[in-house]
């Protein structure tokens, strides 16, 4: 019996010609990619591309057809969406945060929800009430995509396979298309109403009596009713694998190609699910070949792109997929008891990266990253010096003025790779362009003037002031130079008092330049202070007085107020600076609440999650501080 269902199986798989139908598939996929981009470049040209994609898609379908090749097809189309999946589902899995923040981006008013309500005429439709959700959807779709990569590999359960992927690729097919599409300069109107007692509502009155993209329509069960003008919200990153979007080769994925790459995928998931019936269970040697074709793919993926862990993941997940059936356990010889197996594996890995870091880190703010440099113009070409961190394999790109004035040289955790004429590529080394930790002028005074931070900024800063006080009114204000005039002096109803400080008009100071151009900073990342136990707080403040045992400088970043920190760490401000950061870069530092990172001459040299923080000993050994 065994022997007659290994010989139909491969009169289906061959057709009538195997090296025929061979061709003729990979005719059929160059005349998608040819019509697919043909979408994309100017008319004349793509005219042109699509009459010979038409024609080459048209006819090698019609000759898989009378040459029986469509089995032969749907294997290939099974395995290419296999290795896909995988790809993509570790993506997610490997920094589900940062993927959930890239879904509350598409989630806003103005984003995804305004092409969905265009598209099927669903009237004020809005995703935001599913902000909230973004994590878990995030999670979801990385246990997902897995899955269905190993049902697809494996022939487990694999008619659910195909009726769930076909409207999971539909749905990442409709997002592409409308990140691909999306146009900025296009406005929409957002009705919305606020309750009269509400704070804001005065505010929203006399913006719109100023501002001709709001518009008061009145007054409703004592709700003032708005419409508002604004912009499309546009992607310009499909998210596809998380927040730092890396592609099958390394290679960023545009818009475009994100789109194109969808549309293909689709293709093959219509020919699965036409064929699903089709498909008979795998053979022993098929599966074991099916997972070594898998891996062997994400192992040129790994070498192609710096993601290793993946490889060594992914073997271990194809293997036990395939073989834990033989461990002897009877719930574990179904495909559900194999497939929970492994989803308690892939559990073990999400606690890792939601607890600490993303495995495979392509943040601006990865370890051995650069935060002094910035993506240069697309023509500006110069000569960079190539350094690669050799635990992580990250490459850091140092320009002449950036090389000359940093310590890589003495980092030993740093390797020479080339240096020569050599143009940035923006993916390559994504920019920190928002780090820009600032300090209001209302607090600078709370800091003792001798800090090294707060003496450099008085340097730059500090002008010649004057202190005007009305004795008729009562008023006191404070003018510099420019606006002060000399006819005050004469006149008796004011007191004058000159002094040398800061202006008021500077409302905030960046301390960027200061932190990127120092020998060697401890920073803590502080997203939320009001989530940090007691006992946390303990270890913080007991690290940063070993830190400051040792004469190093050490500040915090965090968007709450300063007067929380104080209070929250009752740590003295003069020994540690506390700055105010954007929370959405804060979220770009590290996954964890509270983290600490290093940084020397604008290199990160290290980050610790709170809740895995080293003693300083371990810390100063791997930094080689003494």
């Amino acid at each position: 019996m065994k022997g007659n269902t290994a010989k139909s199986k491969k009169l289906l798989f061959e057709g009538r010609s195997t090296l025929l139908n061979v061709l003729l598939i990979l005719l059929n996929v160059l005349g998608i990619c040819l019509l697919i981009n043909a979408w994309f470049i100017d008319a004349s040209s793509g005219i042109t591309l699509k009459l010979i994609g038409g024609a080459l898609f048209a006819l090698s379908l019609l000759f898989l057809y009378i040459l029986k090749g469509f089995y032969m097809f749907a294997y290939f189309a099974r395995l290419t969406l296999a290795v896909v999946l995988l790809i993509s589902g570790f993506g997610k899995l490997n920094d589900p945060i940062g993927f959930a923040q890239v879904l509350e981006q598409y989630f806003q008013d103005g984003a995804l929800s305004l092409k969905m309500g265009q598209s099927f005429g669903w009237n004020n439709f809005s995703l935001e009430p599913y902000v909230s959700w973004t994590l878990k959807i995030s999670i979801a779709l990385a246990f997902l995509e897995i899955l269905l990569a190993l049902m697809l590999l494996y022939h487990m359960l694999y008619k659910l396979a195909a009726f769930l992927l076909l409207p999971l690729v539909l749905a990442f097919s409709y997002v592409s298309f409308y990140t691909s599409t999306c146009d900025e300069q296009q406005t929409y109107v957002k009705q919305f109403s606020i309750q009269e007692n509400d704070e804001n509502a005065s505010k929203l009155l006399a913006r719109s009596e100023t501002d001709s993209t709001l518009v008061f329509k009145g007054i409703n069960n004592k709700a003032l009713q708005f419409s508002e003008t604004k912009n499309n919200v546009c992607i310009n990153n499909c998210g596809c694998l998380g927040e730092s979007d890396h592609g099958f080769f390394g290679f960023e994925l545009t818009k475009e190609l994100s789109f194109s790459r969808n549309l293909i995928l689709l293709f093959f998931t219509l020919i699965l699910f036409v064929t699903q019936f089709w498909m008979l269970p795998n053979a022993s040697f098929e599966s074991t070949l099916f997972g070594i074709f898998a891996w062997i793919a994400l192992l040129v993926h790994g070498i192609l792109s710096g993601w290793f862990w993946l490889v060594v993941l992914s073997g271990v997940v194809l293997y036990l997929a395939t073989n834990v059936r033989r461990f002897g356990v009877k719930i574990l010889k179904t495909s559900l008891g194999s497939l929970a197996f492994v989803s308690v594996l892939l559990g073990g890995m999400l606690y890792y990266v939601i607890s600490f870091e993303p495995l495979s880190d392509f943040r601006a703010y990865a370890i051995g990253s650069s935060l002094s440099i910035q993506p240069p113009n697309e023509q500006k070409s110069e000569i960079i010096y190539v350094y690669q961190h050799k635990f992580t394999n990250k490459l850091v790109f140092l320009s002449e003025e950036t090389y000359n004035n940093s310590s890589i040289l003495a980092d030993s955790n740093f390797v020479f790779v080339r240096a020569k004429e050599h143009k940035i590529n923006p993916f390559e080394n994504p920019s920190a362009s928002k780090f820009s930790p600032v300090l209001a002028n209302a607090d600078i005074l709370k800091y003792d003037i001798e800090h090294p931070f707060v003496e450099l900024l008085l340097s730059a800063y500090s002008e010649e002031l004057f202190r005007v006080f009305n004795k008729k009114t009562g008023r006191s204000d404070v003018l510099n130079a420019r606006d002060f005039g000399q006819e005050l002096y004469k006149d008796t109803n004011f007191v004058i008092e000159k002094f040398i400080g800061i202006h008021e008009d500077n409302a905030q100071f960046d301390f960027s330049k200061s932190l990127l151009a120092s020998d060697l900073i401890f920073i803590w990342v502080v997203k939320d202070m009001r989530k940090i136990s007691s006992e946390e707080w303990i270890n913080i403040r007991e690290l940063s007085q070993k830190i400051k045992e040792q004469e190093y400088d050490i500040v915090a970043l965090g968007y709450q107020r300063l007067a929380l920190w104080h209070e929250k760490s009752e740590l003295d401000l003069n020994s540690l600076l506390y700055l105010n950061l954007e929370r959405t870069e804060l979220n770009q530092i590290c996954r964890s609440n509270v983290c600490l990172m290093v940084l020397r001459k604008g290199i990160v040299e290290a980050k610790y999650p709170l809740r895995g923080l080293p003693k300083y000993e371990t810390i100063s050994s791997k930094l080689r501080l003494e």
